[in-house]
């Protein structure tokens, strides 16, 4: 994974996060790791995904919200858990 800042004006940024096939597929490893060990199965607390930021936002992006609109929004935070795309990283199966 790689970042990138880089001043595009007078008085802006631009920030880009970069992140290879690899980053991805450790982070799904993981997950499936942990749901084939019955994590997040607990009785009162579930864990039902494991995602970095990156996904999170490029998940906003595409959806065409901002990270600000998708933490205020819990319905917004339940589509992107139960979007069959980020399946990957879901350690606890059952609906939210």
């Amino acid at each position: 994974m790689g970042y990138l800042i880089e001043a595009t004006g007078h008085d802006t940024l631009l920030m880009a996060t970069t992140a290879d096939k690899r980053d991805v597929d450790a982070v799904a490893e993981h997950c499936k790791a942990l749901r084939s060990a019955g994590a997040g199965n607990g009785k009162d607390d579930k864990l039902a995904m494991s995602a970095p930021g990156w996904v999170v936002n490029d998940w906003c992006v595409r959806k065409g919200i901002t990270f600000a609109e998708f933490m205020r929004d819990q319905r917004m935070q339940t589509r992107f858990v139960e979007d069959p795309d980020n399946s990957a990283f879901r350690v606890w199966q059952g609906r939210l």
